[in-house]
């Protein structure tokens, strides 16, 4: 079953890949094993491999008794949610709400504190990890309202953060009105971008001007490092408002030739995710 602290809880089930992995999947050997945790009444939640996952059920049924491979994870379920979030902040690609959710897990599960974790992750700044973990308590508590976005698993930290801004300052009939107007998006079958969210939701921002408004285009809402290097930042990808992506390239001149290829490296792989060419498992 799905493990209710992997970062993907919520996310898309089909990647870019969906295809050629159902197709591998129809032979339970060309896949990977599917690393668990010990079972949960009789289920085993699903540390990594949640998308394989899916893929045997599209090839095989939910209800098949196929037989695929699996591993134990070693460790306690704290060590778990900590090994997800090292893999989120890693090679694996995830969305910034999915490594939102990872921090989270790693706050709620392991005990370990925001200062810590940005101690333990350089990358991320003290008030990064508090902002990130503000979104994904947001999307955690209210999924029916994130999920009218086009792609409710692309959330950025911002949105979620004006989110709850608007909920932590509204009265009760503000916010009442909010749902009820989700709740009428939802049985529409609105499918929003995220610079529409909060309009169409009825939400105005703390200095009363429209969510429509648009900020300075070029100071970006969200930043994510690119690591290169020693695992260290070389750059960011930045979302500017209107949803417009932006890579912010390092500096090449004071980098070794075998730096700068890490670098190209890194910043290859992003637009690979961007065009949805990298798909996270």
């Amino acid at each position: 079953k799905e493990w209710k602290h992997h970062p993907a809880v919520g996310s898309r089930t089909r990647g870019a890949n969906a295809a050629g992995l159902i197709a591998s999947a129809i032979e339970p050997a060309n896949i990977a094993p599917i690393v668990v945790l010990p079972a949960v009444d009789g289920f085993y939640p699903i540390q990594d491999g949640r998308l394989r996952w899916h893929a045997f059920q599209e090839a095989h049924g939910e209800d098949s008794d196929i037989e695929v491979r699996c591993v134990m994870f070693v460790g306690t379920e704290a060590e778990a949610v900590q090994a997800a979030c090292d893999d989120a902040l890693g090679s694996t690609p995830r969305s910034a709400i999915e490594i939102a959710r990872s921090i989270l897990n790693v706050q709620r599960v392991a005990g370990i504190s925001q200062k810590a974790i940005a101690e333990r992750f350089p990358v991320l700044k003290k008030d990064q990890v508090s902002r990130m973990t503000i979104a994904a308590k947001m999307v955690e508590r209210y999924p029916m309202v994130f999920a009218l976005l086009e792609e409710p698993d692309r959330v950025s930290i911002d949105l979620g953060v004006k989110f709850a801004q608007f909920m932590k300052s509204a009265d009760a009939e503000d916010r009442e009105s909010v749902m009820e107007q989700a709740e009428n998006l939802a049985s529409e079958g609105a499918s929003l971008k995220r610079s529409e969210f909060l309009e169409a939701l009825g939400i105005e921002l703390g200095d009363g001007k429209q969510a429509s408004n648009k900020p300075d285009p070029l100071e970006p809402v969200e930043s994510i490092p690119v690591i290169g290097h020693d695992d260290q930042p070389v750059g960011a990808l930045e979302m500017l408002s209107d949803d417009v992506t932006r890579l912010r390239l390092p500096d090449p001149t004071e980098m070794t030739f075998a730096q700068r290829e890490e670098a190209a490296e890194a910043f290859i792989k992003q637009i690979r995710i961007y065009f949805d060419l990298v798909v996270a498992e």
